[in-house]
C-alpha cells in the first residue's frame, strides 16, 4: 500500500512537470519546447508504466526501474523549461534591440526632418535677409539718377516699372519712376511715377524708417526733391522722425485726427518704434561719449608717457585742463588742483607728476597763466633739487635759487631757463660768482677754491679758465692765463 502511494505521488509530480512544460510559449521557442517535451512523453510513459506494473505485482526491480524512468522524465522536462527560458530571454533581448533600432531610427528621421525645417527657416531668414541688405545697398551704393533728356513719352518705362514690380525687383521699379520724374514732360505720366514712388517711400519708411536710428530722417530726405508727398504730408513726416523726442506724441495725435489717413502705417510703425528707437539712439550717443572720452584719455595719457626729458608740450591734466611743461622721467599721469580758464590752467595752484602708485615725482606751487607757470612759484623733484624763483611762459626767467640734492647751491638770474648770472656753490666750499652761458661758467666771473681761498678773477669758456689772475689768498699773483695758457710767478 505504501508503495501504491508513493508511486501515485510521482506519477502527480510526473504530470505536474508536464503540464509546466505545456505552458504557451512564444512563438519562436514553441516548437523547440514541443519537440523537447515530446523527447520527455516516452521516458514518462514507459515509467508510469513500468512502475505501476511492478507495484501490482510486487516486483521491487521493476517499481525501482519505474522510477527511474519517471525521475529521467522529470530531469528532461526541467531540461526543456531551462531551454525555454533561455530562448525567451533571446527572444526579449532581440525583440528589446528590434525596439531600440526602430526608435533610434525614428528619432533619426525626426532630427533629419527638424534639420530641414531648420535649414528651410534658415534660407528663409537668409534671403529675407539679402532681401534688406540689398535695399540698403542700392539706397547707399546706387549712382544718383542724373536728369536724363526730356521723355516725351514715359508710357513704356512705367509699364517696364511695373513688371519689374510685380517680379519682385521694387528698387529697379523705383529706379524707373525716378527718371520719369526727373525727366518727363507729361504731367500724366509725372502723377503717376509719383504715386507708385509714394507707394514705395511710405513702405520703405513704414518698415526700413523705424529699423535704425537715422534712416527714417535719410529716407525721407531721399524722396523729398521728388515731391512724392505735397507738403503739408513732408511736414507731417518729418515731426515722426521715430528717433527724436517728439516722435511719438507725433504719431500718436495723427492716428487719433486721421484714423484713416494716407500716412496711418507709418505713424502706427512709429508709435511702435519710437521709445525703442529713442533708447538705442541715447545709447548709442552714450556709448559714443564714453568710446569718444575712452579713447581720448587713451591719447592723453600716451602723449604724456611717450615725451622725451625737457621736451616742453601741451598736456591735459586728469580730469582738468592743458599745462605746457616738461615730463619729469618715470611720469605716468599729471594733476592740476588750481582753476581753468577756457580749457588752460589758470590761477594759484599746485600742479603734479604722477608715477607708479600715485607718486609724486615733481611738484610746483604757484600762479598759472594759461596753463604756463608765470611769476613767483616754488618747484621741488623727488630726488630732492628744489627752486624758487620766477617763472615766464612756463620756464625759469629772472630772479632763482636752486638747490640740488648733491649739496650744490645756485642763487641769481635765469633766462629762458638757464642761469646767467649770480652765485654758485659747492659742498666743498669752493664758490664761483659771475656769468653763466648755457649753465656753464662762460664770461666774467671770480672762481674761490676750496681750503686754501686762493681764487681766480678773469674770463671763462665752458668752464675752463681762459684769460685772467691767479691769486693766493693773501693777494699775490700766484699765475697769469693767456687763452687758457697757466704762466706761474
Amino acid at each position: 500500500m505504501h508503495r501504491t502511494t508513493t508511486l501515485l505521488r510521482d506519477i502527480a509530480l510526473a504530470l505536474y512537470a508536464a503540464l509546466l512544460a505545456a505552458q504557451p510559449a512564444l512563438a519562436n521557442c514553441s516548437d523547440a519546447m514541443e519537440s523537447c517535451n515530446s523527447s520527455c512523453d516516452s521516458y514518462l510513459t514507459s515509467g508510469f508504466i513500468v512502475g505501476m506494473a511492478g507495484a501490482l505485482s510486487s516486483n521491487n526491480a521493476a517499481y525501482q526501474q519505474g522510477q527511474r524512468q519517471l525521475q529521467q522524465a522529470q530531469a528532461c522536462a526541467q531540461r526543456c523549461s531551462t531551454q525555454y527560458d533561455a530562448c525567451y530571454q533571446r527572444e526579449q533581448a532581440q525583440r528589446q534591440r528590434e525596439e531600440a533600432a526602430r526608435r533610434a531610427q525614428q528619432e533619426r528621421a525626426e532630427a533629419q526632418q527638424r534639420a530641414e525645417q531648420q535649414r528651410a527657416q534658415a534660407q528663409q531668414r537668409a534671403q529675407a535677409e539679402r532681401a534688406v541688405l540689398q535695399r540698403r545697398v542700392n539706397r547707399v551704393i546706387s549712382p544718383p539718377v542724373l536728369p536724363p533728356l526730356a521723355i516725351k513719352d514715359a508710357a513704356p518705362l512705367l509699364l517696364q516699372a511695373q513688371a519689374h514690380y510685380k517680379d519682385g525687383n521694387p528698387f529697379a521699379a523705383a529706379h524707373i519712376y525716378k527718371m520719369v520724374i526727373q525727366g518727363s514732360t507729361q504731367p500724366k505720366h509725372l502723377q503717376a511715377a509719383r504715386t507708385a514712388l509714394r507707394r514705395e517711400a511710405l513702405t520703405e519708411l513704414t518698415h526700413f524708417g523705424t529699423s535704425e536710428p537715422g534712416a527714417y530722417t535719410r529716407i525721407l530726405a531721399e524722396y523729398e526733391p521728388l515731391a512724392v508727398f505735397t507738403p503739408a504730408e513732408h511736414a507731417q513726416l518729418a515731426t515722426m522722425a521715430p528717433d527724436s523726442d517728439q516722435a511719438e506724441d507725433a504719431a500718436l495725435a495723427y492716428l487719433r485726427k486721421n484714423s484713416k489717413g494716407a500716412l496711418r502705417d507709418v505713424a502706427q510703425a512709429v508709435a511702435q518704434a519710437a521709445p525703442q528707437l529713442r533708447a538705442r539712439a541715447i545709447e548709442e550717443r552714450t556709448r559714443a561719449i564714453a568710446q569718444k572720452a575712452q579713447s581720448d584719455e587713451a591719447e592723453r595719457l600716451a602723449k604724456i608717457r611717450n615725451a622725451r626729458e625737457r621736451e616742453l608740450i601741451w598736456a591735459r591734466a586728469k580730469d582738468s585742463c592743458l599745462l605746457y611743461q616738461s615730463m619729469t622721467e618715470g611720469t605716468l599721469d599729471i594733476r592740476w588742483t588750481g582753476e581753468c580758464q577756457d580749457d588752460y590752467a589758470t590761477g594759484t595752484g599746485t600742479l603734479q607728476h604722477l608715477g607708479t602708485n600715485d607718486r609724486v615725482l615733481y611738484q610746483y606751487d604757484g600762479p598759472m597763466m594759461f596753463g604756463k607757470r608765470e611769476g613767483t612759484g616754488t618747484s621741488w623733484w623727488f630726488n630732492g633739487n628744489r627752486y624758487e624763483g620766477g617763472y615766464r611762459r612756463g620756464i625759469p626767467e629772472g630772479v632763482g635759487k636752486f638747490w640740488w640734492a648733491n649739496g650744490d647751491r645756485y642763487e641769481g638770474e635765469y633766462r629762458n631757463g638757464d642761469r646767467t648770472k649770480g652765485s654758485y656753490w659747492w659742498p666743498n666750499g669752493s664758490r664761483y660768482q659771475g656769468e653763466f652761458v648755457d649753465n656753464k661758467k662762460t664770461g666774467q666771473g671770480t672762481y674761490w677754491y676750496p681750503k686754501t681761498d686762493d681764487y681766480y678773477v678773469g674770463e671763462w669758456a665752458n668752464d675752463q679758465r681762459l684769460n685772467g689772475i691767479l691769486y693766493w689768498n693773501d693777494g699775490r699773483v700766484k699765475a697769469i692765463f693767456s687763452n687758457g695758457q697757466r704762466t706761474d710767478h
